[in-house]
């Protein structure tokens, strides 16, 4: 597999882990802004959080993107239908228009690691598969977890996936299930392809499906955090690129997903203006094909009120996967606790309920953690 060399792989855990606080937080050297070069803390209280957001997009359900292997629509029921208005957050900036209730934590990580980052939903038909990143100092290891109850409760596996190489940092999954198997794309620098029958053991099956960009480009530094679906056309991925200063979301499509070629010149997604809640950097995408709509989550990195300042979740949509419209911002950090520095990292999936959403929180006390949300907003329809 090819990697980033050593040195660089150490700047960009440094640098994407990152969850900025407005508040002064413990020695944890992840916890620096999404430059190679940190801020100064700024003393300010965080802002307020909102409990759950607004009403969402007002159209019916679709089906879920082929590759997430959600359930039909005749099993998803009714849904809320989008307010006018989708009105601000606690910290002033517009909200989505969706509407998501938070469930807390999904499982605490062991007390040895510093906590749970980057996770990948997908379902196999009969029960729900996490993938996910647990980072232990500058370690990174993939970890599956299985829910037979809609999300509620996990197994989690007692050991890190295997057949994934031997690199310091092994992380950031997407995963879809296809043809009886999971496939999954991942790494730090470059992406591989790898598939298992059971999601725990795996076979490294191409290396280097996506390399980084040339010289210049928003991405020639690095890539991190892929996102993928799957339609009749291919394999679609957006993933996060560094060029060694700053992070944009950009697209390579490919046949049969085994090597992608990049889509257009630039990213598809880069930071707003100086008053936007990701006026910094955007990263860490998620990916719905609904109908028509692509819907993509992602972390907002927000240093409007503090530098560094935290991450938070926002959406993006668009018809075409290229030229997307911001909505606003979707999960408000809360005013103390577990959530209270960062949400970041979603993960998300249609079910017969509606919608499931699980992210990675950083928490007053300087750690990692996957939560859950859950959402009957509408899903934009085909035309």
């Amino acid at each position: 597999m090819i990697r980033s060399t050593w040195w660089l792989v150490g700047v960009l855990v440094l640098a994407l882990t990152s969850c900025g606080s407005s508040t002064a937080r413990p020695a944890d050297v992840d916890a620096e802004q999404p430059d190679a070069a940190a801020g100064a803390e700024d003393a300010a209280s965080p802002p307020a959080a909102d409990a759950q957001s607004s009403s969402g997009p007002d159209a019916s359900p679709a089906s879920p993107d082929a590759g997430a292997a959600g359930p039909p629509d005749a099993a998803a029921p009714p849904c809320t239908p989008a307010s006018a208005d989708a009105g601000t957050s606690r910290s002033g900036y517009p909200l989505d228009g969706w509407t998501w209730t938070r469930h807390g934590v999904l499982f605490e990580p062991p007390a040895e690691v510093n906590g749970d980052l980057a996770p990948s939903l997908v379902s196999d038909g009969t029960a729900l598969h996490l993938f996910f990143t647990r980072k232990q100092g500058t370690t990174h290891r993939i970890h599956h977890a299985v829910s037979r109850d809609g999300g509620a409760t996990w197994a989690v596996g007692a050991t890190a996936a295997t057949g994934l190489g031997e690199d310091g940092v092994v992380a950031y999954p997407a995963a879809l299930f296809e043809g009886g198997k999971f496939r999954l794309w991942y790494g730090s620098g470059t992406f591989d392809l790898a598939e298992s029958a059971d999601g725990d053991a795996w076979t490294i099956v191409q290396a280097a499906a996506l390399r980084p960009g040339d010289t210049g480009a928003f991405d020639d530094w690095s890539l991190l955090y892929p996102a993928v679906t799957h339609d009749a056309a291919g394999y679609q991925m957006l993933y996060t690129g560094y060029d060694g200063a700053g992070f944009a979301i950009g697209r390579a499509d490919s046949a049969d997903g085994k090597v992608f070629a990049r889509v257009g010149n630039g990213p598809v997604l880069a930071k707003g203006s100086a008053a936007d809640v990701d006026n910094h950097a955007v990263a860490q995408s998620a990916v719905v094909r609904a109908g028509q709509t692509w819907l993509v989550w992602y972390g907002a990195y927000d240093t409007s009120k503090s530098n560094p300042g935290p991450y938070r979740v926002s959406l993006a949509t668009s018809t075409d996967g290229l030229a997307f419209t911001k909505r606003g911002l979707t999960l408000e950090l809360s005013e103390a606790g577990t959530e209270a520095w960062s949400t970041r990292d979603p993960a998300v999936l249609r079910t017969a309920e509606g919608w499931l959403m699980v992210y990675s929180g950083m928490g007053d006390d300087g750690r990692y953690r996957l939560f859950r949300a859950t959402s009957t907003t509408c899903a934009p329809a085909d035309p």
